[in-house]
């Protein structure tokens, strides 16, 4: 299908630095502001961990959580520096964070403009504590601008570098995660008569829970299988920095 594009790429992507790089951004940065506060405002913890210019400037101001912290992989746009404490520079995946140390992970358009996202996502993953919260939004791949990026006079558009990965495709890397998706919305839905339709909105926008299954579960679960053959003890660490 022509809408369907492989996760990895090895061709370089620009990355905005600010919303206003992007067609109708600010006005996408501000729904999606609006949604984060709406939906999130019950999350507690001591860490929320703002990954890239896009999510950096986008305001969490009803949390309960102690300290925030940016994630920007250069020195952000002046419109964007207003942050002074807890930012610091950083491949979005590759974290200079502490394995389970995080409880709530931001990545706005994260997705859209990294040449690997099943990497960045297992980065989040790895960052984030038991029941952690990982909240991002994507470009819509059926929006306006989804299927402008075909035409030839959107070629050096800066959305021409946009992966535009479908909602249905992200939630399913989530859940081979371990991730639970706990809220899906959608960002500047067009209505037509006063109806929405949102498998047409710009993006979307993606509360997902971090869920980690004990061993125990799975012990009681064969306890009553005879193994035909002897157990041999193993371990195994993966991505551990």
């Amino acid at each position: 299908m022509l809408l369907i594009n492989q996760a990895f790429t090895t061709k370089t992507i620009i990355e905005p630095k600010a919303w206003s790089d992007i067609g109708n951004g600010q006005f996408i940065q501000v729904q999606t502001e609006q949604l984060l506060n709406m939906h999130c405002r019950q999350i507690f913890g001591d860490y929320v961990l703002h990954v890239g210019h896009l999510s950096s400037p986008v305001c969490l101001t009803q949390n309960h959580i102690k300290c925030t912290l940016y994630a920007l992989p250069d020195k952000p746009k002046q419109e964007n520096a207003n942050h002074n404490q807890g930012v610091f520079l950083s491949d979005k995946c590759h974290l200079s964070i502490t394995e389970s140390s995080i409880d709530m992970v931001t990545l706005f358009h994260g997705l859209d403009f990294a040449n690997d996202p099943h990497l960045l996502l297992r980065e989040a993953e790895r960052v984030l504590r038991s029941d952690g919260y990982l909240v991002l939004t994507g470009f819509n791949p059926f929006s306006q601008a989804g299927l402008l990026r075909f035409s030839p006079f959107y070629q050096q558009h800066l959305m021409k570098q946009a992966r535009f990965f479908s909602l249905a495709r992200v939630t399913e890397w989530l859940a081979v995660l371990g991730f639970v998706v706990r809220t899906v919305d959608h960002i500047n839905t067009p209505k037509i008569l006063g109806q929405s339709f949102s498998a047409f909105a710009d993006a979307y926008f993606v509360v997902a829970q971090k869920q980690e299954i004990p061993l125990s579960v799975s012990r009681l679960k064969f306890a009553k299988l005879k193994p035909r053959l002897n157990p041999v003890s193993a371990s195994w660490r993966g991505d551990v920095r």
